[in-house]
């Protein structure tokens, strides 16, 4: 019994906990130019100013990410402008002001999901009808209505506002670069109907849209 004991203890064997792995994720990068990238994020922590506080969210737990529309204080004003002749008297007022925010995409979506409970009856019935047109453009999941920062990780969604104005990802076809969170719509995990398109030049001279470009905005 002795010997049978001894074997047995001997055939026990403690194996020391896994730890988890330090390499981030492998994600599709999609930028507001509409082109898609593979890339791997090299930041170690992403900060994220939540309305419960700040949070500090390591990059390999990140599972996909959205970030807002960056605007100016000017485009914000511009917008503004825009949703306030939805209120017109004048149908063709009405109609242009649509035709402008339409052509402004996710980044006017947010004020005009706003505008529909704008004390103006005509403004907020006019918000609710151009929110079906949004609704009912080829669009994708970047359509949201709201202006905060959004990221997935296993243990759940953290929505609040990222204090960073550039990642630091490594890609797969050209090595480490860096995005500039304006010009980030989303990452997410890759699919087979993900298309890999070159990242521009980081000194080119491309036009910039409206939602390229903002002032970090801290949520309380």
């Amino acid at each position: 019994m002795l010997v049978l004991a001894v074997v047995l203890r001997l055939l026990v064997v403690t194996f020391p906990p896994s730890e988890p792995s330090s390499t981030p994720p492998s994600l599709m990068a999609r930028l507001t130019d509409g082109s898609v990238i593979g890339v791997a994020i090299i930041d170690e922590a992403l900060p994220l100013t939540t309305p419960h506080g700040k949070l500090l969210i390591p990059s390999r737990d990140v599972r996909r990410l959205h970030l807002a529309a960056r605007l100016t204080d000017e485009e914000r004003r511009a917008i503004d402008q825009v949703i306030a002749e939805l209120g017109s008297l004048e149908v063709a007022r009405r109609d242009e002001a649509a035709a402008k925010l339409l052509a402004w995409g996710r980044r006017a979506y947010p004020f005009v999901v706003r505008a529909m409970d704008h004390p103006d009856r005509e403004l907020a019935l006019s918000a609710r009808k151009l929110r079906e047109r949004f609704l009912q453009q080829p669009s994708d999941s970047t359509l949201v209505p709201h202006e905060l920062d959004v990221v997935w990780t296993d243990d759940g969604k953290f929505a609040g506002r990222l204090e960073i104005v550039a990642l630091r990802v490594r890609t797969t076809v050209f090595g480490e670069r860096t995005l500039r969170t304006s010009d980030l719509v989303e990452l997410r995990p890759p699919s087979k109907s993900n298309t890999t398109v070159p990242l521009p030049a980081p000194n080119s001279t491309r036009e910039r849209g409206p939602e390229e470009t903002r002032r970090g905005q801290q949520i309380r």
